[in-house]
């Protein structure tokens, strides 16, 4: 049987604490910098223009008067009667002059 005295155990290294805490917070921070990079790129790619694709498609095609035409006949509007236009209105006592 072999017994290790005291001169033949290996020392352990002294653990290096001097600037721990920097070091430990410029890797924390460089990993975090660059996740919010890369996060920040794929929400553009993944969601930004896809969005932005979708309403450019859509204000391209879209008609405003057929729009209001549509929402007047459903009753939609509480002044604008789904089947009176301009034509039977007097209009003679509206004041259009700005006071």
């Amino acid at each position: 049987m072999s017994s290790s005295t005291p001169a033949e155990t290996t020392k352990l290294p002294r653990p290096v604490l001097r600037s721990l805490l920097q070091n430990h917070l410029r890797k924390h921070l460089l990993i975090g910098f660059g996740l919010a990079i890369v996060g920040a790129a794929a929400w553009k790619l993944a969601v930004v223009d896809p969005r932005k694709r979708k309403f450019r498609a859509f204000w391209e095609s879209y008609d405003a008067e057929k729009d209001f035409q549509r929402m007047k006949q459903l009753g939609v509007f509480h002044s604008a009667r789904p089947d009176a236009g301009f034509e039977g209105m007097d209009l003679s006592s509206i004041d259009l002059k700005k006071k």
